[in-house]
C-alpha cells in the first residue's frame, strides 16, 4: 500500500495536502469556524508531514543521502525540512510519536473534515488543484495513515 502511494514525487503529495490546508481554513465549514479549530488542523498538518516524510524514508529504504530531501544535513537554512536529523534516522519513533499525539479515531475524523471542507470549498482553487485533486490526495494520506497504525500496533 505505502509503495503505491510513493511511486509518483512525494513533493506533490505535500503541494496538495499545503493547498488544501488553505482551502480548508479559508472556506466557511462548519469543522473550522473557531480559531482553535483551525490551529488543530495546522498542527495536524505540521505533524501529518512529518508522518508522510517518516513514511516515505521506510518506503525507500533510505540512506542518509536520501533523507537530505526531509531534514538539514548541509546547513541549508533557506528551505524548510520536515524532520530532524534524528528523527530521519529513525523514523519509526516519528510514527509512534504522531500516534501518541493523534489517536486513530482523531485522525480519521480529521482527514473526513479536512476533506468535506477542501471539496465544499467554493472560492478558486490555487493553480493544479481540484476537489478530484484533493480527493485523490485523502484517499492516500487515509491509507498511509492506516498502515501507519498498523505498524505501530506491530511494533
Amino acid at each position: 500500500m505505502i509503495k503505491d502511494v510513493f511511486e509518483s514525487d512525494p513533493r506533490q503529495l505535500f503541494y496538495v495536502l499545503k493547498n488544501w490546508l488553505y482551502i480548508a481554513v479559508t472556506t466557511d465549514h462548519y469543522a473550522y469556524d473557531a480559531p482553535e479549530q483551525r490551529s488543530g488542523l495546522l498542527a495536524f498538518y505540521e505533524a501529518l508531514q512529518r508522518l508522510i516524510a517518516a513514511l516515505d524514508i521506510l518506503n525507500s529504504g533510505a540512506t542518509d543521502k536520501h533523507c537530505i530531501t526531509y531534514y538539514n544535513a548541509d546547513n541549508n537554512f533557506d528551505k524548510y525540512y520536515l524532520l530532524t536529523g534524528e528523527q530521519a534516522a529513525n523514523p519509526k519513533h516519528v510514527i509512534a510519536a504522531f500516534f501518541k499525539q493523534f489517536s486513530i479515531q482523531h485522525v480519521r475524523r480529521e482527514l473526513s473534515d479536512w476533506l468535506e471542507a477542501g471539496i465544499d470549498f467554493e472560492g478558486s482553487f490555487p493553480i493544479s488543484i481540484s476537489p478530484t485533486h484533493i480527493y485523490l490526495v485523502y484517499k492516500d494520506v487515509l491509507c498511509l495513515v492506516e498502515a501507519a497504525y498498523h505498524l505501530t500496533c506491530s511494533m
